[in-house]
């Protein structure tokens, strides 16, 4: 299976046609070093504030790239298909390190369709082979666009769920390609499955269905072919029959299972070719295989009124298919992983759209089971939908595999604008802080939550609240939170959990006492906690950022806490009535980390941040100030008689945040009286002995 090789040179594309175990044996050899280097090399530069785009770096141009879709070559300056192989590429980019790439790749490699997987050229990237075939094994002459299109969309699902992350949603063309690259450890699998791609509509039409109205109606094994069910009834018969003769004597052992089991195989219907077949593979009782064919031909000869396909499966065994075969018949299933809520909706067309289950509705469907003439209880359901057959269901990231391809026009940067600041950085540190929500929500920040909290400060009315409340869409509002309660510690960590954005409403309101927990929520990536009703600690994703609106022009308490906000200081009304394009806005989030846009404040950004949120920050303990600068005149020493202001203006000398009003003024005069500073009435207030210390 060849593939293609291209590179550039002075502006024209040049094809190499290569085999994919020569590309396997060049990437884990070290063949493309020296272009893997420089990449890796440049790659830092793309993290720096109004740093180069990954593909705008020189060396990611001059690298060689590989086409796996198809060959490609020139005819009469024309570039064309020469074969088209059926090949899908398949990416995670910007993932934390290396050690987190290699681990990706080892378990992609487990997935029984990857042909072949390594690691990117930025050290920091997963690229993943699959094959797509149609039916018959063969691949389509014409709409190849098509064909790996669906190809795509089906393995992006598929390694999504299996991986638990998400894949980089690159839409798929004959021309994809990715840079080339080096990894001794990188995996091809040969023999690898692959994908089978019919021409079925992607979305059937919903149908009305026929709905069985009793118990025995029940096809019990619905999601088996006939003959897998015919196979499923044989092992039954057959290990009912075992049963039965277990005690017999060695003699007769095996001519007695052979007829009970031929009679239970034609009662039960089963067809007697499959069933000879099958007892002839059994190395104990098949060995006569003429013993076998006459047995069940004598057995087969007597008539038999009616059949009985499901008389061998035990009481119990019966029991759990039917109710199995109850819920997949009239219901759908989903586990709501955000919120943790079963939710279910009809097959028969009646409330089509998914809802959350409740008790009420827990009890309905156990009795429609009592009346079809299942035996049915709560607990049986119970056992059923807290079971593994539920599948989990992500509605944030399913909102965001959804959403069209991004148009190419910026939406971030202008929905930043409608906050009305002089901050010159706000609109390039909202962007980011975006991307980073959106990035943890698709699990690429694992080892690291979005730990940045946008603080709206502003007058009463301006709009900080409800700005807030329209940066999610509104398919995602339900998982929008401004009434988180800090005094019940579950309710702060499921909030961490269930919630897409949490808004801290009056940020100064949060109490001293509580300000190491709200940090601690601000930056932990997991949440390790007991669920209500379980025994263990258990291990549960992230998925809330956080924002925060208050009216104090002052409401940070130190410094060197501050590097988690980013205050933005609001100068009149925010515009939060035009409609928003939530599509196309979150299409261009998606769509610049899949580009690699950086999605975090790199170190410098961090300090300006810092630095721009000094203004922002109020020294309510100034007794150690005082000390630092201040003390009591000793014995025949001269001191300095000096007012509060101007005292102040000294500590403000040192200390530029300390506040200059009244309050302080008030409580710095009581601090130096408790102190033995000697004070002496003036015209205008009071002068203070004091010495100066620096």
């Amino acid at each position: 299976m060849k593939t293609s090789i291209t590179r550039k040179e002075k502006g024209e594309i040049f094809f190499t046609r290569i085999e994919l175990k020569t590309i396997y044996e060049n990437i884990t050899s070290g063949k493309y070093a020296d272009e893997v280097n420089k990449v890796r090399e440049d790659f830092p530069l793309t993290f720096l504030h109004n740093g180069p785009k990954f593909n705008e770096l020189d060396s990611v141009k001059k690298a060689r790239n590989i086409c796996f879709a198809a060959e490609w070559k020139k005819t009469e300056g024309q570039t064309v298909i020469d074969n088209f192989n059926g090949l899908i590429l398949l990416e995670i980019n910007r993932l934390a390190d290396e050690d987190e790439a290699k681990k990706t790749r080892d378990m992609a490699a487990q997935i029984p369709y990857t042909l072949m997987t390594f690691v990117g050229i930025t050290g920091c990237s997963v690229k993943i082979v699959c094959r797509a075939t149609m039916p018959d094994g063969k691949l389509p002459d014409e709409d190849k666009q098509t064909f790996i299109t669906e190809a795509y969309r089906k393995l992006h699902y598929i390694y999504s769920t299996q991986l638990q992350m998400s894949i980089d949603k690159i839409p798929p063309t004959l021309e994809s390609s990715c840079c080339v690259s080096v990894d001794p450890e990188a995996i091809i699998h040969e023999d690898a499955i692959p994908l089978v791609i019919t021409g079925n509509e992607l979305t059937p039409n919903l149908k009305p269905l026929v709905m069985p109205q009793k118990a025995i109606e029940l096809p019990i094994f619905n999601e088996r072919t006939k003959l897998q069910t015919n196979q499923m009834l044989f092992h039954y018969c057959f290990m009912d029959a075992l049963n039965k003769i277990r005690l017999d004597d060695e003699e007769y052992k095996v001519h007695n299972f052979l007829n009970t089991l031929a009679k239970y195989c034609h009662e039960s219907g089963l067809p007697m070719g499959m069933c000879v077949k099958l007892t002839k593979y059994n190395s104990e009782f098949g060995s006569d295989e003429l013993l076998v064919e006459n047995i069940f031909m004598e057995a087969y000869h007597k008539e038999i009124e009616k059949f009985y396909p499901e008389k061998h499966l035990s009481k119990v065994q019966l029991m759990a298919f039917k109710q199995e075969a109850f819920m997949n018949t009239f219901y759908e299933f989903r586990k709501n992983i955000i919120s943790g809520k079963n939710e279910f909706r009809y097959k028969d067309g009646y409330e089509y759209s998914f809802r959350p289950m409740e008790k009420e509705d827990r009890y309905t469907m156990t009795l429609k089971a009592l009346k079809m003439g299942l035996e049915s209880w709560d607990k049986d359901l119970d056992r059923y939908l807290d079971s593994t057959l539920i599948p989990s269901y992500d509605p944030i990231n399913d909102y965001l595999d959804n959403l069209p391809k991004w148009d190419g026009k910026d939406r971030v940067d202008k929905f930043a604008r409608r906050i009305p600041t002089d901050n010159a950085d706000f609109t390039h540190n909202f962007h980011v802080w975006m991307l980073s929500m959106v990035a943890h929500w698709m699990g690429r920040t694992q080892k690291q939550a979005n730990a940045i909290v946008p603080l709206f400060i502003g007058t009463q009315g301006c709009g900080k609240s409800s700005f807030c409340s329209i940066i999610l869409p509104p398919e995602l509002q339900e998982f929008y939170n401004d009434r988180i309660n800090f005094k019940n510690d579950t309710s702060m960590f499921m909030g961490l959990t269930n919630t897409a954005l949490i808004n801290i409403d009056e940020f100064d309101s949060v109490s001293s006492g509580k300000q190491p927990l709200l940090k601690y929520l601000i930056s932990t990536p997991t949440v390790r906690m007991r669920m209500p009703y379980q025994a263990s600690i258990s291990n549960r994703r992230r998925y809330a950022s956080f924002v925060a609106t208050t009216n104090n022009v002052k409401p940070l308490k130190d410094l060197t806490g501050s590097r988690r906000y980013l205050c933005i200081e609001v100068n009149g009304n925010i515009d939060f009535t035009t409609p928003v394009e939530y599509n196309q806005l979150y299409a261009q989030l998606v769509a610049e980390i899949a580009f690699g846009e950086r999605y975090f404040f790199n170190s410098d950004e961090n300090m300006k941040i810092m630095e721009d949120n000094k203004p922002f920050v109020e020294i309510t303990d100034i007794e150690p100030i005082i000390d630092s600068l201040f003390r009591v005149p000793k014995p025949g020493e001269t001191p300095q008689e000096l007012s509060l202001p101007e005292i102040i203006n000294i500590i403000k000398t040192y200390y530029k945040l300390i506040a200059y009003d009244r309050k302080t003024l008030a409580n710095l005069g009581r601090l130096l009286s408790n102190r033995g500073f000697e004070a002496r009435r003036v015209t205008v207030g009071m002068k203070y002995k004091v010495i100066v210390t620096v």
